[in-house]
């Protein structure tokens, strides 16, 4: 733990190593290539001691060919060795990247969110019970999950069993019948003017400061969104969008809100949806050039659509986005995708509920960092807001000395060393025409 928060993945995590030695490897790789070469190189004088040897100086001579033929063979089994070495550093790795992405992976991380989540029952029950004589049923169920969200995660592994809300359905296929009802339709984008209100205009020096940007879009109407237009003292152009989440959780099959249940149920998933479209949109209506860094915040299901947004445009090369931050999303189960040119950073609050919506941890990758704290826990609402844990876990992570989270804001400097920001404001909302 560094300043308060622990982290995982990103520039000190298990993939970043692997990468180093994997750099490692090539560079040995090439050392040997070079001990052929001097090899080569000794060859010739090697022949000649032989030839000279019998005329010359017979003795002197053959003592001589023979300590280059050592050396020569000497040199031999080191550039072998080192072969060797590179090989079964490339095989480790290999078996290494093979067992994170596949079946093993997933027995693993299974069995430990059921280890963590048998350990955490005891204490989230006392919690709950406590809860249950004070204040009811629905006190008892915030305050076991807010003891340990990472009971969600053993649910949400355990959907194709659980039973739905149908009969004979289970809860991942009644969530499947939910996602087919809720139609997620196209994107209208609206321009809705400059925001130029201090907290809009000011630009962002930390974390911090983009959770009280993000904040202040998030008090927006539904499906409000800005696009921030960085400039430097330099004049070069950085951008930032801030992507807000959702304000109703109510479905329906036809709804012109766009951060609803329809794009939350496809987002979680990190399928493309209407609201990622429109943000795509609205960037090219703010002149967002396919040459200017961008970095995408969003809080939620806005994290999740940051994500997808990122790793889709980086693929077509519709722009280059750069950074992605993400506070309270459930976005394990599809930030391995991203490009690795792209750098995450995943806030998540220790209380929290909703990044354990997916049930899956965040993956350990060289471009992933996520940074957990001990946010709020009065309510699964505090727990998740901006203003009341984000902002402050934001906070915790600018003042670490952790390496990983560093590194991240050393490669974010551009975004938030701007001399002037022109925020530009755009209303997303859903058609079926």
């Amino acid at each position: 733990m560094s300043g308060g928060v622990t982290v995982s993945g990103g520039a000190d995590g298990i993939a970043a190593q692997f990468e180093d030695v994997r750099r490692t490897a090539v560079l040995l790789n090439r050392q040997a290539s070079r001990i052929d070469d001097i090899r080569g190189e000794c060859l010739p004088a090697l022949t000649a001691l032989r030839s000279q040897a019998p005329i010359v100086d017979p003795l002197g001579a053959l003592e001589a060919a023979a300590a280059l033929e050592a050396g020569v063979a000497a040199l031999d089994a080191l550039a072998h060795d080192l072969r060797t070495f590179c090989h079964l550093l490339g095989h480790a790795i290999a078996e290494y990247q093979g067992a994170d992405s596949g079946i093993w992976h997933g027995l693993t991380e299974l069995a430990g969110t059921a280890w963590d989540a048998t350990v955490a029952l005891p204490g989230a029950v006392f919690a709950g019970s406590t809860a249950f004589v004070a204040g009811g049923p629905g006190s008892a169920l915030q305050q076991a999950a807010l003891h340990d969200p990472a009971l969600a995660d053993l649910t949400v592994d355990l959907a194709p069993v659980l039973p739905g809300l149908l009969p004979g359905t289970s809860l991942s296929e009644t969530l499947l019948m939910l996602r087919a009802y809720c139609a997620d339709g196209s994107p209208v984008v609206t321009t809705t003017g400059e925001d130029s209100r201090p907290g809009a205009a000011r630009p962002p020096r930390g974390l911090a400061d983009l959770m009280a940007g993000l904040q202040l879009r998030n008090a927006g109407a539904a499906g409000e969104i800005d696009v921030k237009i960085l400039t430097g003292a330099n004049g070069v152009r950085h951008v930032l969008v801030d992507i807000p989440g959702t304000k109703d959780w109510t479905p329906a099959h036809q709804t012109a809100d766009v951060v609803g249940v329809a794009t939350n149920l496809r987002a979680i998933d990190g399928l493309p949806t209407t609201y990622e479209a429109g943000v795509l949109a609205a960037m090219r209506q703010a002149g967002v050039r396919p040459s200017d860094d961008v970095m995408l915040v969003g809080h939620s299901l806005g994290g999740m659509v940051a994500l997808a947004a990122a790793r889709d445009a980086v693929r077509t090369g519709a722009f280059k986005i750069t950074h992605v931050v993400t506070a309270g999303s459930p976005v394990g189960g599809f930030a391995g995708e991203v490009p690795k040119g792209v750098a995450v950073l995943a806030l998540e609050n220790r209380h929290d509920l909703i990044p354990h919506l997916d049930g899956h941890g965040n993956p350990d990758r060289a471009n992933v960092t996520t940074v957990r704290f001990d946010g709020a826990r009065d309510s699964i609402g505090d727990a998740h807001g901006i203003d009341t844990s984000y902002r402050y876990g934001a906070a915790r992570a600018d003042a670490s000395d952790d390496f990983a989270i560093r590194r991240y804001l050393h490669s974010a400097a551009g975004f938030f060393g701007a001399s002037s920001v022109r925020s530009k404001t755009f209303l997303i909302t859903r058609t079926y025409r």
